[in-house]
Parts: structure tokens; C-alpha cells; sequence
């Protein structure tokens, strides 16, 4: 989509606005869902995550490119979307989701993962 250098940084700094868009979503989901005790570790894991797979990133692109070309790059970025079936069935929804629809059962059950007391 870049037809020059300044268009591609016009992209650029949009991807790099929905991305530090995500990781403040990311952190509510993981300290909404989290128990207490772990939350700290759990908020530290997902920012050193985050960088981790910045890193691999890189150098997936580094063994890829003169291999299969640049668009290899973007076929390896697709994997992740495998992991979104396993976390739409095991991932609980919000408390405040099953609080607005009145589901006190699975309220009760991930708060008590949550919040044990």
C-alpha cells in the first residue's frame, strides 16, 4: 500500500498507534482475570511478552526473508491467530460481563479463581 517512503511511515506510525492501543487492553483483561497473587508476575510476564516477541519477530524475519522473500514474513505474523480458538474456549469472559447479564454461576466460579475469599 506505501507508494513512497512517506506514506509508508504514515502506516507505520498507525500500526504503532493500534499496537500501544492493545497492550492497555491487554493488561485490564489479564489484572481483571488474574488471582491477586499472581497479577504483578502476570502484568510483568505480558510486558516482557510482548518484547520477547518483538525480538523473535525480528529474527524470524532475519532467517525468513532471503529465503521465501518479504511475504513470508507476513504468512509466520499469521500463526498467532491459531491460539484464538483455544483462547475464545478457555478464556472466561469479563465479571463484570456475567454481572450485566445476571449469570451468577459463572460469576461465582471465576471469581472464586479470581478473588478465592
Amino acid at each position: 500500500m506505501a507508494t513512497n517512503p512517506s506514506v509508508f511511515g504514515a502506516w507505520r506510525f498507525v500500526a504503532g498507534l493500534g499496537l500501544g492501543g492493545a497492550m492497555p487492553n491487554v493488561v485490564a483483561v489479564m489484572t481483571e482475570c488474574s488471582p491477586m497473587r499472581l497479577r504483578a508476575f502476570m502484568v510483568a510476564a505480558i510486558f516482557s511478552g510482548f518484547q520477547i516477541g518483538g525480538v523473535c519477530g525480528s529474527l524470524f524475519s532475519i532467517a525468513l526473508f532471503p529465503i521465501w522473500g518479504w511475504r513470508s514474513v507476513y504468512m509466520v505474523g499469521l500463526l498467532p491467530l491459531l491460539i484464538v480458538p483455544v483462547c475464545l474456549k478457555y478464556f472466561p469472559d469479563s465479571p463484570y460481563f456475567y454481572f450485566a447479564k445476571n449469570r451468577t454461576a459463572q460469576l461465582r466460579t471465576v471469581l472464586a479463581k479470581v478473588r478465592p475469599n
